[in-house]
Parts: structure tokens; sequence; C-alpha cells
């Protein structure tokens, strides 16, 4: 892991004023917040000689896995689901006729506690006033927001906005600022980008793709069979499961369930539904890059959050 203070010349001495500097403030009492304030400050210095990133102008180089490093979720079938039409309509407008406002699904990278690189965030906001920040890994398409907002693992990420000219307020325990760039573009607190996810409504894929970071690592030959991290996808709707969700995306605790298998496939409100020839039916979110339109370009994809590197030259033959 890449250490800038370790690249400085007065490495050594630098390391211990800050842990001096650290012991002598939580000794005195002082709240976490105020320490790490005052860590990030003096160590500015160091990191502006040793490495400049710009955030504002930041996207992922293509071949750079990323992992959005949030709780686990429970699977959609596992919500209860409510029918009453208020919940089914709270679900983010899309399209064209939500643009020029916030209400949709937004994307961008977004620099966690205890990471050094950005990691892949969604953040939706509806148009009630109400916002999460995440998208579930399992999608839209029945998606509850009361029973998420009573989970666990999922009423933290909810929260309330507001939005007016351009600028407006998530409001978290600490605020965040919003504002609006383009249509498109929007800036957290005037660092992080986020760019509305284009609809993916009706698209059809053709093509293989892996979760593996090297889509051309000749090991991917070696898992083995019905235990390989890939999808394959026809432009006829159909589908091939290699094993991704025994290998990498599913929750490991019913080997049956998430086996390999073949079937047919549809995109919409940003969820892959996978409807298998034996019955099965599962639903992961599905995403294009920040703002990219999948439909043209196709290298990289977020299936249930998580990236998925486009294979060159495999074809899409089922079995």
């Amino acid at each position: 892991m890449y250490d800038p203070a370790a690249t400085h010349p007065h490495a050594g001495t630098f390391r211990d004023v800050m842990a001096t500097t650290e012991g002598v403030m939580r000794f005195c009492g002082f709240p976490r917040s105020a320490v790490l304030l005052v860590l990030v400050a003096a160590s500015a210095p160091v990191y502006s000689q040793t490495r400049t990133f710009d955030i504002a102008s930041f996207s992922p180089p293509e071949g750079w896995q990323t992992e959005a490093r949030q709780p686990a979720q429970s699977p959609a079938s596992a919500l209860p689901r409510a029918s009453a039409p208020a919940v089914q309509a709270a679900r983010p407008a899309l399209g064209a006729s939500s643009r020029g406002a916030l209400t949709g699904v937004w994307m961008g990278f977004k620099q966690l506690t205890g990471s050094l690189e950005p990691d892949a965030r969604w953040l939706m906001f509806f148009d009630d006033g109400q916002s999460m920040d995440t998208m579930p890994k399992w999608g839209l398409v029945g998606f509850d927001r009361l029973a998420s907002q009573s989970a666990p693992t999922e009423k933290g990420y909810w929260s309330t906005y507001t939005f007016s000219g351009g600028t407006g307020v998530i409001n978290t325990k600490i605020p965040t600022k919003i504002r609006a760039e383009t249509a498109d573009r929007i800036k957290l607190d005037d660092l992080w980008v986020y760019y509305r996810c284009v609809s993916v409504d009706g698209l059809r894929l053709e093509g293989s793709w892996t979760s593996h970071s090297d889509s051309n690592d000749p090991e991917l030959k070696h898992f083995s069979e019905g235990r390989r991290p890939i999808f394959r996808f026809a432009r006829d709707g159909r589908f091939v499961d290699e094993g991704v969700f025994i290998a990498y995306l599913g929750n490991h605790t019913n080997d049956r369930d998430d086996r390999a298998g073949t079937g047919t496939y549809e995109i919409r409100d940003f969820t892959l539904l996978l409807h298998y020839a034996d019955g099965r039916q599962k639903q992961v979110a599905f995403t294009g890059v920040l703002g990219n339109n999948p439909a043209s370009d196709d290298k990289i994809v977020y299936i249930g959050r998580a990236q998925f590197h486009k294979i060159a030259g495999r074809g899409t033959n089922h079995h």
C-alpha cells in the first residue's frame, strides 16, 4: 500500500512528531475528530511533495478493480414486499423526465475512511426528498423502501435532502453540500464528483464479462467448471452463468441455489434479471461506469455493485 510518509526524506522524524502529537491530544481529552483534523492538516505538506491527485477529474483507468466497501445487504427476496402504490411510486424517477433535477441514480468514486484510493459509490435521490447513500446490491426491481429503511444493515444509508437553484444539502450528521455542475454531474462538498447513471432499460449485451481484475489472465481457464466468475450474454436475450454467484456474487450459503446455469435475461430499472432454464430467478444491480452508456461503452460494467471486465475476443456460444 502506498505510504507517502515512507518516501519523504524525513520519514522517521515525521512519524515521531505525528505520534507524539496524537498522544498528547488524546491525553488532554481532545475528541477523535479533532485529533484526525490536526493529523490530516499536519500531513498535508508531506503528501503535497510526494503525490498529486485531482479527484475532480478522476475516472478509473481501464482494468482497475474497485470494490464498494459497504456492509453486506440482504437479498431482495429476503425483504418483505409492500404493494402500496406510495411505495412503488417512490422509486427514483429515471430517464428524460428527471433531467435537470436530482431524482435518479448517480455514481461516483469516493475515498472512504482507511482507504488511499476512491471506491465506486452510488447515490439515489427520490422525488419526495429522501436519499440513499448506496444502491441495493440486488437492484431496484421490487425494491421496498420501507423495508430497507428498517433493515439493520441498510437504514444507516438513508437521509433527506433539499435542492434548489443548482445547490442543496444532504442532511446527514455532518451535512453534505450539493452543487450541480451540469444536469448530469454534481459535486459533493466541492470534492467528490458524481454522474447521473444512464438508463439501462431494454439493454442487450453481446460478449463475456468477468469479475477477475485481469480479463486476459490465463488463470481464468484454470477455474473448475461451474465455478468460473464469468457471464456470457447474447443480444437475443440468452445468457450463460459459468459460476459467478457460487464464486463471487452469491451469499455462499446455498451452493445449489447459486450454481451455474443458462437461461434468458432482461435489464431494467438498473437491475439485471436472470431467468434460469431450471426455474431459478436471480437479480442484481446493473449500471455502466459513471455517466457512460453501456449500450456503446461496455468494456467495464457494474453487476451487483462489482466491477466486471469484458473479455476481448471471447465468443458467446451457449451450451
